[in-house]
């Protein structure tokens, strides 16, 4: 089920305890973590999963146990969405993902410098610099949510490609802007 709530300033704590924990359990096999999705643009109406990127140096570093360890469970898919009409290689896109069940949460693991790294919070970074942009994608979400909200394939048929629209206008604004990837948010 989708259920879309309003804007929650507690996410960002929420975040920070997460990111804590999952540093302090993988060091620096986290060569960095973010705070990504819809939770971590102030006033943008999300579910309430805290989504985390984790940028690792291989996909193959062996974290699955240390991940257990803390309470996550390994989950699919292991390949990001391709933007419509994009030739992006399979390596570009894949990923392994982690759910948190006692507090939700979605922990996305991808590859340094791999299109699908950087897509994430450049993504974030520019819904967090432009604030029409961010309203529009806020409204499309909710009248998403309302018409089907048990239907979650549905609702993302529809919002992956309005992010694909979002994502083109991110990179253009990212060479305007000499965007670069940010340090860790923690």
């Amino acid at each position: 089920m989708i259920d879309i709530r309003p804007y929650n300033p507690y996410w960002a704590s929420e975040y920070s305890d997460i990111a804590a924990q999952i540093r302090a359990g993988l060091g620096g096999i986290a060569l960095e973590i973010h705070h990504i999705g819809s939770t971590s643009i102030n006033n943008m109406p999300a579910k309430d999963v805290i989504d985390v990127q984790i940028t690792v140096t291989n996909l193959l570093t062996p974290i699955d146990d240390i991940m257990t360890q803390l309470g996550y469970i390994r989950a699919q898919p292991i390949m990001d969405h391709c933007p419509a009409g994009a030739d992006i290689p399979v390596t570009e896109l894949k990923k392994k993902l982690y759910k948190l069940e006692r507090r939700p949460a979605n922990v996305h693991v991808r590859e340094n410098g791999r299109l699908n790294q950087q897509f994430s919070v450049l993504s974030r970074d520019y819904l967090r610099a432009n604030q029409r942009v961010s309203a529009a994608y806020a409204q499309i979400k909710m009248a998403l949510a309302q018409r089907a909200p048990l239907v979650e394939d549905g609702y993302y048929e529809i919002k992956d490609p309005v992010f694909d629209i979002i994502f083109a206008g991110a990179t253009v604004w990212a060479g305007t802007v000499a965007w670069k990837m940010p340090i860790s948010d923690l």
